[in-house]
């Protein structure tokens, strides 16, 4: 039986070939087939050594992205692969004489090959050869995404975001379904500080996909923009969706609650961050500046105080702030020594220096606090926080003409400063230039300071 089937299943060869190229208006496939000499003694117990093979220089799959050039000996039809994958019609044809097919398998390989070193130096840092290789590549074959796609993250690696934009835009034209290229190129967007459109590829990219890092970049767009409830819908839907179950996202999550004034929602999620991962200092930092706001100074102190262990004692915020708390509780020399040890940490760190001069005020030494405003005027000749407050300093203390002459210094710096207007009322009021004193409670009552209309009631005709 097998003696009459090995004729039969090389016509059926030979007439497949005919048939496809018929269809496919193409030269006939050709194979180079041997029989052996004795096929008419044919033995059947010698199945396994059939005489019947093909020798195959080449069989080519056209349809492969990466093509390869099969080698083998002879082998028996039946057991061959690719002679059933064509039976199959998995390979549509070979033809080991056709050169101009070598030649193409050639030139693909050298493409491969471009595109592989590019990767490998770009995974290297070596973004300007990586950017060379990919551009050898995109010549040799202008329609692959993924090289444009692969230059893009190098020029954007060198800071060139204008051409990695260009790159990720030529991917979204060629393979419009690649979420990813509108992620990056709005990466690169979003350097360039072009928010609206970098929002429209984060937008285009999630239509596609959800994912993670789109959700996070939109975010950090609209709390850049003081966006916060759109802020927090798209850390949500990081959470809600499990994109991500990391400390990062419900830390980021609280610290817009935070600056959202939802204190209570802040400290849920900040918790839940400090419960995945305890060593991030800025969760606790976060943490009590909610605490504070709350007027939880005493939980909030708890928590400043961690944050500043966890960074080694060099964190001039969470000093500031426990700072803050313990003036808010009187504990007034615990305050003083936090925004000194700032001061000596950080001596340009105008924010100390304002601080403690007030808790010098606080504890009468006024002279101690007007000269931490002047230091502060040394270096900063235009800080209305100085003047402002030396201003107050000198009228708790009597000194109404330079204390007036602080005020006037706010309202030039500052031509809207409703408590400016209030206080520089008050210091004319106090040396009875009660016409300009009017003029200036009238002005800080219109720019929306409420207590300049008793002063102007009490004091004013109108």
């Amino acid at each position: 039986m097998k003696k009459s089937l090995l004729p039969v299943l090389v016509g059926l060869l030979f007439l497949l070939g005919c048939e496809q190229a018929k269809n496919n208006n193409e030269k006939v496939p050709t194979a180079i087939v041997s029989l052996s000499p004795d096929y008419n003694n044919y033995n059947s117990k010698d199945s396994i050594n059939d005489s019947l093979a093909v020798k195959k220089e080449a069989l080519i799959k056209e349809d492969s992205s990466s093509p390869q050039l099969f080698l083998s000996k002879e082998e028996d039809m039946l057991a061959d692969p690719f002679i059933l994958n064509y039976l199959n019609g998995k390979i549509k044809k070979y033809d080991v004489t056709d050169k101009r097919r070598e030649q193409s398998l050639q030139q693909k390989q050298t493409t491969i090959n471009y595109f592989e070193s590019g990767h490998k130096k770009l995974s290297q840092g070596e973004y300007i050869e990586s950017i060379e290789l990919f551009t050898k590549e995109i010549e040799k074959n202008p329609h692959n995404a993924d090289a444009y796609y692969a230059r893009g993250l190098a020029y954007f690696e060198l800071g060139d975001y204008e051409a990695a934009v260009d790159n990720f835009q030529k991917v979204s034209e060629l393979s419009p379904s690649r979420y990813d290229a509108y992620v990056k190129k709005g990466n690169a967007e979003f350097k360039l500080a072009d928010f609206d459109e970098a929002t429209k590829d984060y937008n285009k990219s999630n239509a596609l996909k959800p994912n993670l890092e789109a959700y996070m970049n939109l975010a950090e767009i609209k709390f850049k923009h003081s966006n916060y409830a759109g802020a927090i819908k798209d850390y949500s839907e990081v959470i809600d969706k499990k994109l991500l179950n990391s400390f990062e996202v419900y830390y980021k999550r609280g610290l817009v609650r935070n600056e959202f004034g939802r204190y209570k929602e802040a400290l849920e999620d900040l918790n839940k961050a400090i419960d995945l991962y305890s060593a991030y200092p800025s969760s606790y930092y976060q943490k009590g500046l909610a605490e504070s706001r709350m007027d939880r100074n005493e939980e909030a102190i708890r928590d400043f105080t961690k944050a500043i262990d966890l960074n080694n004692g060099d964190d001039k915020e969470s000093y500031i702030h426990r700072g803050i708390s313990y003036k808010h509780i009187k504990n007034y020399k615990k305050a003083l020594a936090d925004f000194t040890t700032v001061i000596e940490q950080h001596p340009q760190y105008q924010d100390a220096y304002l601080n403690r001069a007030e808790i010098y005020v606080l504890t009468g030494d006024f002279l101690a606090g007007i000269t931490d405003l002047d230091k502060i005027l040394e270096t900063n000749p235009a800080s209305r926080e100085a003047y402002y407050n030396r201003g107050r300093f000198y009228l708790e203390e009597g000194s109404l003409s330079k204390a007036y002459e602080d005020f006037r210094k706010v309202i030039e710096l500052s031509p809207n400063d409703a408590e400016a207007f209030y206080y520089k009322g008050i210091c004319e009021s106090e040396m009875k230039d009660t016409e300009r004193a009017c003029v200036s409670f009238e002005k800080s009552f219109q720019l929306g300071f409420a207590d300049a209309e008793d002063m102007m009631k009490d004091n004013c005709d109108k």
